[in-house]
């Protein structure tokens, strides 16, 4: 069993509980190098939501066969794969070297409510038991995981707590996410609890899956060398689209980030890291700047003085010591109608 989460965490989370300040939303200036392009749908062809209430989420093209075909060419080492239909199963066939395919279904998180009473947290389900690779909420220490949705239907996980990520990774080297719905119901969250976190990890594949809140934010990324995210949403976040920070080699590649609002909220949060967007759409968010003052209203809040790794990770590790500037690269990557074509800062 890995050690509880730090004392510190816990109480960064009891103030989460506190209302947000007030905060006037800053005017939104235009980019003077960009050209104006007609603008785009957000929103493939109409199909049936794959939960109630969404509305926005990937369509899903590719068969679990042919996505693990492009997995192992990214560089997975896939050995075995192994059939489920309950997150306990999901959780027993942990191990290096395994494709689990998930079939369609809603299935709920009960056993990350990091805020609980002792007494509280004794009645949620122990699955830590059922596999070495995961506990205190998170999947950890591993090499070449892929978890896949099977379809045809949509596979929907639900974290209920929305102060936790639906599904956290840490010290896992090859891991892909392909077909998978993942979100927070009921309730909306602030300042924690985001959708995917990745701590320390490499070589990430998400690819035709649906991050949507509302807890705070679709990506969480920490120290993670090469993640590629394609053809998938990323909405009903209320604080952040995507934080990364101390990363290198992240690619956002024809992923729609759509219909995500809050008082505060920050487009991406981008700390001393290698970041690009390819043909993405960004449209019917909260209006967000370009140039501020202040890291929320704006659509990139690059190295400034907020880092997540300092919720997460005691002493964050830098992959790139000497890199004290991030790189943000936009290409072809449509924004409130604008196509845009440019670096950062």
């Amino acid at each position: 069993m890995r050690p509880l989460v730090p004392l510190l965490v816990l109480a960064g989370c009891w103030a989460c509980h506190r209302p947000p300040p007030a905060e006037p939303q800053p005017a939104r200036p235009q980019p003077s190098d960009v050209p104006t392009s007609a603008s785009a749908s957000p929103d493939p062809p109409a199909s049936t939501p794959p939960i109630d209430g969404l509305e926005h989420w990937a369509t899903v093209s590719l068969t679990p066969e042919a996505f693990l075909a492009q997995a192992r060419e990214s560089g997975l080492r896939i050995d075995r794969v192994v059939e489920v239909s309950s997150l306990p199963d999901l959780l027993a066939a942990l191990a290096d070297g395994t494709a689990i395919l998930l079939a369609p279904g809603r299935y709920v998180l009960e056993d990350s409510a990091l805020l609980a009473e002792p007494e509280e947290r004794a009645r949620l389900p122990d699955w830590s038991k059922l596999s070495e690779h995961y506990d205190d909420g998170e999947i950890h220490d591993l090499h070449d995981l892929a978890i896949v949705g099977t379809g045809p239907g949509p596979t929907v996980i639900i974290q209920p707590d929305a102060y936790a990520h639906v599904l956290a990774f840490r010290n896992v080297r090859g891991l892909a996410l392909h077909g998978l719905t993942l979100g927070h119901r009921p309730d909306r969250g602030w300042c924690r609890g985001g959708v995917v976190r990745v701590v320390e990890s490499s070589n990430v594949l998400v690819s035709e899956s649906t991050l949507f809140g509302s807890g705070t934010e679709g990506l969480t990324l920490i120290t993670v060398d090469g993640l590629r995210m394609q053809d998938g949403v990323i909405t009903d976040c209320s604080q952040s689209f995507s934080t990364i920070s101390n990363s290198r080699g992240i690619s956002y590649e024809r992923v729609r980030v759509v219909g995500n609002r809050g008082d505060l909220l920050r487009g991406f949060a981008i700390h001393h890291s290698e970041v690009s967007l390819s043909n993405c759409t960004i449209a019917d968010n909260q209006p967000l700047a370009w140039e501020g003052d202040s890291s929320y209203g704006l659509l990139f809040h690059v190295d400034g003085d907020y880092d997540i790794a300092r919720w997460f990770v005691d002493q964050p590790r830098a992959l790139e010591p000497e890199r004290t500037r991030s790189e943000v690269h936009l290409h072809n990557t449509m924004v409130d109608g604008e196509r845009i074509m440019r670096s950062l800062p």
